[in-house]
């Protein structure tokens, strides 16, 4: 009886060592991206009032602008996770753009900064409490638009005195019970070490294009807002509204163009 049973043992053992190495050498097929997955990214599309298409070999889009003419913008992979395809699209409403250019977005920055609005001119009355509601009005749209350099073809450049813009909160309306916490400055600086450069030579620069402009767009959104103040039982004792408007994120890019 126990010459059966280590016999029974073994054959065990030598069956599952033979069947693991063949169990673990499955191989695994990696997703590849086929031509036709390539032919239907490039397809002609329409996003509500935009047309475009978009090249998934270079990761450009070429926008229709407002005029009727057409721009290319350009989306680095360090920059795609962070740009949607409303924001490149919102560049064909540009009244700069007169049709042919070619836009590269080059940083995305958000707004990190915690409020101060109204720290010091609404003190907190311990006597109350506030109630605050916001409602969205309208997202993702340009605050302010600053130009930085421009560089001629071939030419490299550094800026003649530190560049700084800076975008904060706005409130209209009356004036609110308490902060509203609405977040913070947005601010972009640019030191002198920078260097800036032109369009390339021929024929890395196909379109000949002589002139690289350097910009920088501040995206925000707007809110309407009501607070209402209220006793130590609840009773609404008296209601405060009005609107905001709020940066978001900021994003370099420039534009190549003739001049």
């Amino acid at each position: 009886m126990k010459n059966r049973f280590l016999s029974f043992l073994l054959s065990c053992l030598v069956i599952m060592g033979l069947s693991i190495p063949v169990w673990a050498s499955v191989p695994v097929t990696e997703p590849s991206l086929n031509e036709a997955r390539v032919e239907s990214l490039n397809a002609h599309r329409t996003l509500g009032e935009y047309n475009y298409s978009y090249n998934a070999e270079n990761n450009s889009y070429i926008v229709e602008t407002v005029s009727g003419t057409t721009v290319e913008i350009i989306v680095p992979e360090d920059c795609r996770n962070f740009v949607s395809l409303d924001q490149i699209l919102a560049f064909s409403d540009d009244p700069l753009l007169r049709g042919g250019e070619r836009i590269i977005i080059s940083e995305v920055c958000t707004s990190t900064t915690p409020s101060i609005l109204g720290n010091d001119i609404l003190p907190f009355e311990r006597l109350f409490t506030y109630n605050t509601e916001k409602q969205l009005q309208k997202s993702n749209y340009v605050l302010r638009d600053y130009f930085i350099i421009s560089v001629a073809r071939g030419a490299a450049s550094t800026l003649s005195a530190e560049f700084t813009a800076t975008v904060s909160p706005k409130i209209s309306g009356e004036t609110p019970y308490v902060d509203l916490e609405i977040g913070g400055d947005l601010t972009l600086q640019i030191g002198v070490e920078r260097k800036f450069t032109g369009p390339p030579e021929f024929p890395n620069n196909p379109n000949n294009y002589n002139s690289r402009e350097y910009r920088v767009k501040f995206f925000g959104d707007s809110y309407k807002w009501t607070q209402t103040r209220n006793d130590s039982r609840g009773y609404v004792l008296g209601t405060r509204t009005g609107t905001f408007e709020v940066p978001t994120y900021y994003l370099e890019y420039c534009i190549d163009h003739s001049v």
